[in-house]
Parts: structure tokens; C-alpha cells; sequence
């Protein structure tokens, strides 16, 4: 596990944003849009307005609640 003072490399960072990115664009098509919305949701709930906004602590967590929505949408 990762220790929680090393901090994210920038290609990691630009990875998970790259997951999140594409994990939300599946969600839109899965739901026609709506996972536009659900991203917004899940943002807000992080204080976030974009992606871009976010924690490196946060992005796993985003990441896996697109998921799980993609999972159900399925």
C-alpha cells in the first residue's frame, strides 16, 4: 500500500484522471447522459467542479463510485 506522505508522480495523477475521464464517458453512453451527471454529483460531493479539482487522495475513490455506477448501469 501506498504510504500516505509519498506523494502521486504526475503520470500517475494523469492516469487516473485519464480512468475517470473514459469510466464517466462509458457511463454517459451506458445511461444516455445521465453519467454526465452522476460525475457532476460525485464531484460536488468531493468540492470539486472538474476532474482537474480533485485530491490525488480523492482519485481512486472517484474512480471506483463511477465504477460501481457503470457496473449497475450495465
Amino acid at each position: 500500500a501506498r504510504n500516505r506522505r509519498q506523494k502521486m508522480s504526475s503520470t500517475e495523477r494523469e492516469n487516473w484522471l485519464a480512468s475517470i475521464q473514459s469510466t464517466a464517458e462509458e457511463l454517459a453512453e451506458l445511461t444516455s447522459d445521465t453519467g454526465v451527471d452522476c460525475l457532476a454529483w460525485i464531484l460536488e460531493q468531493h468540492g470539486a467542479k472538474s476532474i482537474e479539482d480533485l485530491r490525488d487522495c480523492e482519485l481512486e475513490s472517484v474512480f471506483n463510485e463511477l465504477f460501481t455506477e457503470v457496473e449497475n448501469a450495465r
